[in-house]
């Protein structure tokens, strides 16, 4: 990530005294990977393993040049690229050099070795992104974003977690702080002046923007974007009771995953299995047939069925194909996909049998969305159904995400005490308490969204945060 606006959007603490080392490159035998460094010392301690006919000190910042990486007293010599970041423009925000070289471990451990050797400290996980965030470089809602990224499965997940790297939780997040800090800034100046007799803000328009900022907090806590991208796309295998839907689950799973029994309703609750299907993660939920609601647990049943149907990006309608179609599954169909930005796949189940629904229903199915005839049974045409659902997802018929970036417990905690903080200054104004208590809770509430972003890095978080990473990010 090129740096080329030195102004930094989190806090600038001292530069690191130490360099950091470690493999770039994911673990295993590769043609190519790379060795990072990080720190003032960086180019020095590179130089002592690597030599190119010109000295890597003498190379400007984003230069490369080959040479040869020699590590003693094995007598190792490869050919290797050394590529130079100088600071301030870098990930980092420090000196970098990368080692590029081949991917051969013993090869890639001597390496390492030699330049912990030299004066490098071994990297810990994540420390390069955690210089990046104590260095100002990027904010920590975009390092916990270089982690999503990382871990994408799907161009959806890859979609959002791109967005929320370049800022769009972190805008989010500096609009609420902007607001709250021209607020406070009017109420401490009319608390400041009050013996004067200036007013800068009347009480009553305080009250209405506090009101406006809470109601902004509250909807981002509450806002129901993409979910973290490890949890896959949400999709709810639906139809009406009988129809195949846990025999589907449990083809798709490849072991039993659900109940399947002849009998009707045997699914009570909504159970849930993550799958993975070329590279795109899916997360099936089973749910109970959506029939007659009865009583008592029947009811709960096709209400949580209905819910799960609601919140999916995908939906499997699964039709018993042994009967024509009847008036359920068809309103079932209509009110699937009627919803905008949800894929719909109609699945014409148990095609091990002979097929009773007519031509003309199969072609109405059609119209509105793919229709794929399966046996989750025997197993038949569930090739053709997982590449349907890649499909869909890559080609963005399905909508993983609602807003441009997705929320961790983190983030709705702080904006919840943000939210908290906000209605304890409107409670102060409409009692009668004063400017200045107001005041007090404003501060509380920038304290809170600056959580959010890092604005004062607290080792706990960080340490939680960048424990996940791999040594090397």
């Amino acid at each position: 990530m090129a740096d080329n606006d030195p102004q930094a959007p989190g806090p600038q603490l001292p530069a690191a005294a130490d360099t950091i080392v470690a493999t770039s490159s994911p673990a295993g035998r590769s043609h190519r990977a790379i060795v990072r460094l990080s720190g003032p010392e960086a180019v020095q301690i590179a130089s002592g393993v690597f030599t190119a006919d010109e000295p890597i000190c003498r190379l400007g910042s984003y230069t490369s040049t080959s040479g040869f990486v020699t590590i003693e007293p094995d007598q190792i010599r490869c050919p290797a690229t050394a590529y130079v970041m100088l600071a301030p423009r870098s990930y980092t925000r420090e000196d970098i050099v990368e080692l590029h070289t081949f991917g051969a471990p013993p090869l890639l451990a001597a390496l390492t070795d030699a330049l912990a050797g030299g004066g490098a400290r071994l990297a810990e996980p994540g420390e390069f992104t955690k210089r990046a965030v104590l260095n100002g470089r990027i904010d920590l809602t975009q390092a916990e974003a270089v982690q999503a990224v990382i871990r994408a499965r799907s161009a959806a997940e890859l979609r959002v977690s791109q967005s929320q790297l370049a800022g769009s939780l972190r805008d989010a997040a500096e609009k609420l702080r902007s607001g709250t800090r021209q607020l406070l800034a009017q109420i401490e100046a009319s608390v400041d002046f009050v013996e004067q007799g200036i007013e800068t803000i009347e009480p009553s328009n305080a009250t209405a923007e506090i009101a406006r900022l809470r109601a902004e907090a509250e909807a981002l806590a509450g806002a129901e974007p993409a979910a973290p991208p490890k949890d896959g796309v949400a999709t709810a295998i639906c139809g009406l009771p009988n129809a195949g839907k846990s025999s589907l689950l449990n083809a798709l799973a490849g072991h039993d995953r659900g109940i399947v029994t002849h009998l009707p309703g045997t699914t009570r609750d909504t159970g849930e299995h993550l799958v993975e299907v070329d590279g795109t993660a899916f997360r099936l939920i089973d749910t109970a047939g959506l029939g007659p609601t009865g009583h008592g647990p029947e009811a709960q049943a096709v209400e949580r069925a209905n819910a799960a149907a609601e919140a999916a990006d995908l939906a499997l309608l699964v039709i018993d194909g042994s009967q024509p179609l009847r008036a359920g599954a068809r309103e079932l169909w209509e009110r699937l996909t009627a919803r905008t930005g949800v894929g719909v796949i109609a699945l014409i189940n148990k095609s091990d049998r002979p097929c009773r629904i007519s031509v003309p229903d199969k072609s109405r199915l059609a119209q509105r969305c793919p229709v794929v005839s399966i046996s989750a049974l025997r197993g038949d045409g569930l090739d053709d159904l997982r590449a349907e659902m890649v499909r869909m997802v890559r080609s963005d018929a399905v909508s993983c995400s609602a807003h441009p970036f997705w929320l961790t417990a983190r983030h709705r905690s702080a904006l919840r005490r943000a939210a908290q903080a906000l209605g304890c200054a409107k409670a102060a104004l409409a009692d009668g308490l004063g400017l200045e208590f107001a005041a007090a809770d404003l501060r509380d509430t920038l304290t809170a969204v600056g959580d959010i972003v890092g604005a004062t890095p607290d080792d706990d978080i960080l340490a939680t945060i960048f424990s996940q990473f791999c040594v090397g990010k």
